[in-house]
């Protein structure tokens, strides 16, 4: 009781999963109309009822086999997404894990140390507390970055002065500072207060100073800009080291890929600039990164007042730009 245009209709009513399923069209094809509305319906192709049945047999063939490669192709995808799940999950319970043997490690060091006189034990001593702290920050990270990939950390936003957390971001890197010689500079324009989740922040803007650091030539001085548009701001970051081609950029895109120039050799924190990302899209914006004015490269985290969509767990697709 049905016309074949209502029934190609009612067909791609209940398949709306986007899977490929061929929908042939076997009608009168004089009217211009009447194609138009067959196709409308979702047909994918029309053909005349005199068509040679031999020829029917043989498009009908290849669209079978088309839809044999979408249908292998979806159960790969899945296979992989499901994959990459376990990886990340297991990547995560392996972070967890490791923060009481780090914190174990933490604690003899800092007994050792009060107990030895010798400075180059004492100097030693201090590059593997230094080391065992970047492990446990590293594993904060990686747990930081699951649980926001997930949509299982929202950030708790209260208006706060960005201006301070820049500073105490940059105080928990004095050692990193220190030992490259680094100067850095803070800039404000406009009001730099912003709803922001304030632990969240401090670390996205740790990562992006460490990163601009470790790439400066020693000595050199890095810029932190904080502006304010309106119902955004932003934060800017700027190294003097060698720029970053555009096509890098792809690298905020996954957890461990490195944005680097071939000629220069250079190397981004993949795990560090990825939560950066992430930590910006939970507040409705997004990293993104340019050539600097007067050379290096500049990466800018911008905020949005109010989150522009929900993330979807497992969803790498960068928001802004």
């Amino acid at each position: 009781g049905m016309s074949a245009i209502e029934t190609c209709r009612a067909i791609r009513a209940i398949r709306p999963d986007g899977a490929f399923l061929p929908v042939l069209h076997l009608g009168s094809l004089s009217l211009q109309e009447r194609r138009n509305e067959a196709l409308e319906a979702g047909a994918s192709e029309l053909l005349p009822l005199s068509i040679d049945p031999t020829e029917l047999s043989l498009r009908v063939a290849a669209l079978l086999r088309i839809r044999c490669e979408d249908v292998a192709r979806r159960a790969d995808l899945a296979e992989i997404r499901r994959v990459s799940g376990l990886k990340d999950d297991l990547v995560a319970f392996v972070a967890h894990d490791l923060r009481s043997p780090i914190a174990s490690v933490l604690s003899l060091l800092e007994v050792v140390r009060g107990e030895v006189t010798d400075p180059a034990i004492q100097e030693d001593l201090e590059v593997a507390r230094s080391s065992a702290e970047r492990a446990r920050e590293i594993a904060g990270d990686l747990l930081q970055a699951r649980l926001l990939e997930r949509g299982e950390l929202s950030p708790a936003r209260a208006p706060s002065a960005v201006d301070a957390i820049v500073a105490d971001a940059i105080r928990t890197l004095d050692a990193a500072v220190q030992n490259h010689r680094t100067r850095i500079r803070v800039a404000k324009e406009g009001d730099p207060t912003f709803p922001v989740d304030v632990p969240l922040l401090r670390r996205a803007i740790g990562n992006l100073i460490l990163n601009a650091v470790r790439h400066s030539p020693k000595g050199a001085t890095v810029e932190v800009t904080i502006r304010r548009h309106g119902a955004a701001l932003e934060i800017d970051v700027v190294d003097r080291g060698p720029a970053i081609r555009p096509e890098a950029c792809d690298a905020l895109s996954d957890t461990f890929s490195p944005a680097e120039r071939p000629k220069s050799e250079r190397r981004a924190n993949g795990l560090g600039l990825f939560l950066a990302r992430l930590v910006a899209e939970a507040h409705g914006g997004a990293v993104s990164v340019h050539d600097a004015p007067g050379g290096g490269a500049l990466f800018r985290l911008r905020l949005e007042a109010a989150a522009r969509r929900e993330r979807v767990p497992g969803d790498r697709t960068a928001v802004g730009g």
